[in-house]
């Protein structure tokens, strides 16, 4: 596991709606699943920014729905299901990886529901 933690990160902080204690999981390669206060959201560390990418801020724009109405389910492995807006979609966090790491890549929408 990689040195940056994503509860550390101050954009991670702010999507919680309350100060109580987060909890973070490790996922896949440079994607991580933070819990916390009733809700739970999904990240993917962007090195080359030195910050962590929400699916929600993905999702939000594929599905015209605000990430404040958009829940996270993790679904296993590096997949997320995202449900909002009388919409659902599953997602997948992709990486590059070689030379003994890997590099988060972003989030792609994988199958949709309406």
């Amino acid at each position: 596991m990689f040195g940056k933690k994503a509860v550390d990160y101050p954009q991670v902080r702010a999507d919680f709606p309350c100060n109580g204690p987060l909890t973070e999981e490790s996922i896949a390669n440079e994607t991580r699943k933070v819990t916390g206060c009733g809700t739970e959201n999904a990240y993917g560390y962007d090195g080359g920014n030195d910050k962590w990418i929400s699916v929600k801020d993905r999702a939000s724009f594929d599905l015209s729905c605000p990430a404040a109405q958009l829940s996270v389910h993790h679904l296993g492995s590096n997949t997320v299901g995202i449900e909002g807006c009388d919409k659902k979609a599953v997602y997948v966090s992709t990486a590059l990886c070689g030379g003994g790491g890997c590099s988060f890549k972003g989030w792609v929408m994988n199958s949709t529901s309406n």
